[in-house]
């Protein structure tokens, strides 16, 4: 078992979310609540067992919600730290518009990381 951080952005990442989910069905947004949990918790029980995104990152699939949480293992320090709770690639088959770019937010590079975790669309 590993020490999970979680990237200060992720709660509003995760507020966001939640409440979308809210204002349609509490019950769908309760269930999203406990499946980000469930993630937490299998990270930090088994931090190689999500699927490994690159050589530094890997990710959790929420079943039943186009999200990913997306996180950092840090075997140095027996550490893991969640980075982005994000639609999954691939969702997105037609482009962006700006008002959709500034309205989801698909990675969080944490200050202290030099390369930038970018999530690539089909």
């Amino acid at each position: 078992m590993v020490k999970l951080a979680v990237h200060a952005a992720i709660e509003d990442e995760f507020q966001e979310a939640y409440l979308w989910y809210a204002r349609r069905n509490p019950d769908v947004a309760e269930k999203f609540r406990s499946l980000v949990h469930e993630a937490f918790d299998r990270i930090a029980q088994d931090p190689l067992g999500g699927t490994a995104y690159d050589v530094n990152y890997r990710f959790y699939r929420l079943k039943k919600y186009p999200h990913l949480v997306i996180y950092r293992h840090n075997p140095g320090d027996d550490t893991a730290t969640v980075v982005a709770i994000s639609p999954r690639p691939g969702l997105l088959a037609k482009p962006m518009t700006v008002e959709d770019r500034t309205r989801i937010n698909f990675a969080v590079r944490p200050s202290e990381e030099r390369n930038r975790l970018q999530l690539r669309f089909a």
